[in-house]
Order: structure tokens, then C-alpha cells, then sequence
């Protein structure tokens, strides 16, 4: 209803704001802005140069007795905040009226004080979203690389290096879930509340809770993944019966088979107990990611108390042993012990702070240090695993000798082909089969 008082709407989402108003009768005669979904209320086409209104939505602190507006332009555009301004397709809701008078009055006091501050705070923030954005594009190439050598190079076989490759796997799942998320907010500049926008995956219900539902669940799978290697390096330095049980199949079944439970559980309970917030907004919040992230510290802790004690009986009873497996193991469990901390540490952050940091400087310190460690932890995994291992240096240095190698061959064999086509090694003495030049060329360039 244009020009005055909406009538009350059903739909509470885009979509279904999109369909109530999809057979909307208007008069190809008149100009009319479109009906739209501004995050709180779903408003109707609305005819140029007239103003909607509807009723305050029912929540805390809001009078719902009082009314909303939206003015449509004269030229068939929502008004923006600002007069003359469109600001967004969607315009802008008049919600100020909504509010209640003690809370609005207490807003603005607080509003006049505080607004410096907010703004350095959303600036340390939108900083730190970028940090993280650059170490997570570091990150997805380090792994990328290390994927390549793993597959390459001599060092991608072993039970080790499978465990690793799943290891990988999990972590580059995490960095291009973020990164997607990232990259959807950049491309859609603005505050998802007030500058809502259908491509977003905040305005996609089902792909935004898949997206971060995935991304806890290869967090989870990491955590996993860490433990299978830990008790593959225990298991260089221990002999039971239950070493060789354990094979790749059962690896991969706790691997991605419990951590698979785990977030089912977790996923099932939050939008049981948290559906009231689109895209389970706030979950880390809740109690329920407790689901998640109990387990995380069990694992956490199983991965740390294995490492120690294949270090312990590598002291203590492997302490002159000149056995390959058991110097392996001692690098692997330092190496481990070093990267565990760092792949843990953004987790703690996340659940043990409680509230942000008062003073300036003290935001800064955590939001750089928070996003820094999150958004390098595919680097810090691959440099740690793959890329400042010495083994790897030495298969990667025989890769590519074969490589050069074989090249070098194939462009012997083929100088000397077309020496033989072009008749030139009668003019040179006594004939020579191609066969003796390219294996005179080839033991040559070997002796170098």
C-alpha cells in the first residue's frame, strides 16, 4: 500500500519477501519503487514520490505501537539515508522513531561519547580483517606448493606423508572457505544490516550456514589429522600389537568419519537451539560450540601427551640409536610440538576472551595478533611439513635433476636427428650413429 500505512507482511526473509510481492498488481502508468527486504521488515512496490510506512517490529526496547518509514524518490528510487542520496538499491528504513525514548536518549548520549572511539575501533577492525586476508593468500600458496612437492617428489610416499597430504587438505578447506568469505564481504561493501544485498552470503540462508558449517568441520578435521601423526611418529619409537592394526583406512575413518559426528551433533543442536539468528550468527558465542570445540581440546591435549612421550622414550631408550625411523621421529615430534601451539593458539582466543580490550592499543595488540595467527597457519603448516624439511630439499634437488635431465636428453636426440637429415655428418670424417652423440652429450653434461 503506497503512501501510507503497510499492511502487516508475513515474509521475514528476501526470499520470501521476494515471492509475497512477486504477482504485486501495479499500474504500468505510475512509477513505483520495487518491494524490497531491508534485513528487519519486508516492504511493498512503493509508488514514486510517496512514502511507506509499517509498524515498529516486535523486540526488545522497540515500541511496536509506533511506525517505520520508507520514502520512494520521484524517480522510482528508495531515499538513502542522506536526501538526494539512493545510498543502496534497498534505500534506507526510518527505525529511529521505533526506539524508546529512555533507550534513544541513552543511545545518543552514548553515541556523543563514544563515537571517536567506535570509529578507530572499526578501523583497527576492518585493518585486521585485511592482515588476515594477506596471511590467508600467503597461506593457500604455500600449500598449493606444498602440495605440488608432495606429489612430485620422492618425499609424497610413506604412511607419514598420506597422513600429511589429509593434514593439507583439511587446512586448504579452511583457507578458501575464509577466503570465500572474505571476498564476499569486499565485494559487497557496506554493513550487511543496513546495505543488504541478494548475492551475500549473509542473504543466502542454506549456502552461508553450509559454508560455515564445513569450515568448523575441517577445523575439527585438522585437529584430528595432527593426532594421526602424532601417534604415526609415537609409533616409530614404540612396538605393539596395535601398531600395525592401525592402517590408513581406519586413519581416514577418524579422521573425516569423527570429526564428521562431531559437527553433525554440533550443527543439529545450534540450529535447534540458535535458529532465531540468520547464518548461526554469534555461534562461537554460544554454549553450544563447546560441541566443537570440547573435543578440539582433547585432541589438542592426546596430540601433546604423545609427542612427549615418544621425545621421552627417544631420551631415554633410543638415546645411541643409529636408527633412520627413530632420528626422524625426534625431528617430526619437534617439529610438531612447535606447530601445534600455533594452529591451536586463534582457538583459545577465540573462546577464552570474553570481551574486547577497553584501550586502544590493547585492541590493536589482540586483533593483529588474533588475525596474524589465523591467517598464517597454512604457512606455518607447510613450512613446518614440507617446505624447510631437509629431506624434502634433497628430493625436490633429485626431481628436478631427472627433470633437466630427461629434457636435455630429449633435445640431444633431437639435434641429432636433424644432423642426420641434413646429411651433415658425411662432411665431418667417419660416420657416427646418432645414438653415440647423444650418449656423448648426455655422459658430458652428467660429469658436470
Amino acid at each position: 500500500m503506497a503512501g501510507g500505512e503497510a499492511e502487516p507482511t508475513g515474509p521475514h526473509g528476501p526470499l520470501s519477501c521476494y515471492i509475497w510481492y512477486a504477482n504485486y498488481s501495479t499500474s504500468s502508468y505510475v512509477l513505483y519503487c520495487p518491494g524490497v527486504w531491508d534485513t528487519v521488515l519486508c516492504w511493498p512496490p512503493t509508488e514514486a514520490g510517496t512514502t511507506a510506512v509499517q509498524r515498529c517490529p516486535k523486540s526488545k526496547g522497540i515500541d511496536d505501537t509506533k511506525y517505520a518509514y520508507k520514502t520512494c524518490r520521484p524517480d522510482g528510487v528508495w531515499q538513502g539515508r542522506v536526501l538526494g542520496d539512493q545510498g543502496s538499491p534497498w534505500g534506507w528504513t526510518n527505525y529511529s522513531t521505533c526506539v524508546k525514548p529512555d533507550l534513544l536518549k541513552s543511545m545518543k548520549k552514548m553515541y556523543g561519547m563514544y563515537v571517536e572511539a567506535y570509529k578507530d575501533r572499526i578501523s583497527v577492525s576492518l585493518s585486521g580483517w585485511t592482515v588476515e586476508q594477506v596471511g590467508l593468500s600467503f597461506s593457500l600458496i604455500a600449500l598449493l606448493v606444498s602440495f605440488f612437492i608432495f606429489y612430485k617428489s620422492r618425499c609424497g610416499r610413506g604412511k607419514e606423508v598420506r597422513v600429511h597430504r589429509n593434514l593439507f587438505g583439511a587446512m586448504l578447506a579452511q583457507v578458501l572457505l575464509r577466503l570465500l568469505i572474505y571476498m564476499d564481504r569486499a565485494l559487497n561493501v557496506g554493513d550487511m544490516e543496513l546495505l543488504p544485498s541478494p548475492l551475500q552470503l549473509w542473504n543466502t540462508p542454506i549456502l552461508c550456514e553450509i559454508c560455515y558449517t564445513l569450515l568448523e568441520y575441517s577445523r575439527t578435521s585438522m585437529f584430528l589429522w595432527l593426532l594421526m601423526d602424532a601417534y604415526v611418529t609415537h609409533s616409530h619409537v614404540t612396538e605393539t600389537a596395535l601398531n600395525r592394526k592401525l592402517g590408513y583406512r581406519t586413519s581416514l575413518a577418524i579422521g573425516w568419519g569423527s570429526s564428521a559426528v562431531i559437527t553433525t551433533v554440533w550443527l543439529v543442536t545450534t540450529l535447534v537451539k540458535h535458529s532465531t539468528q540468520r547464518c548461526l550468527r554469534g555461534y562461537t558465542s554460544t554454549p553450544y560450540f563447546w560441541i566443537q570445540f570440547g573435543p578440539r581440546i582433547c585432541f589438542i591435549f592426546m596430540t601433546f601427551a604423545l609427542l612427549i612421550n615418544a621425545i621421552r622414550l627417544i631420551i631415554t631408550k633410543h638415546k645411541h640409536s643409529q636408527s633412520e625411523d627413530v632420528e626422524k621421529s625426534r625431528r617430526a615430534a619437534k617439529m610438531e610440538l612447535i606447530v601445534l601451539p600455533l594452529l591451536s593458539v586463534s582457538d583459545v582466543f577465540l573462546v577464552a576472551t570474553t570481551s574486547l580490550p577497553r584501550s586502544l592499543w590493547q585492541l590493536q595488540l589482540w586483533v593483529y595478533s588474533y588475525r596474524i595467527l589465523r591467517g598464517c597457519q597454512g604457512l606455518f603448516l607447510s613450512l613446518a611439513y614440507c617446505l624447510l624439511r631437509k629431506e624434502v630439499y634433497g628430493s625436490v634437488w633429485q626431481w628436478a635433476g631427472h627433470y633437466l635431465v630427461s629434457r636435455q636428453y630429449e633435445r640431444a636426440r633431437h639435434e641429432d636427428s636433424q644432423l642426420c637429415e641434413a646429411g651433415e655428418t658425411s662432411s665431418l670424417g667417419p660416420p657416427e650413429t646418432p645414438t653415440e652423440t647423444w650418449r656423448t652429450k648426455l655422459a658430458k653434461m652428467l660429469r658436470r
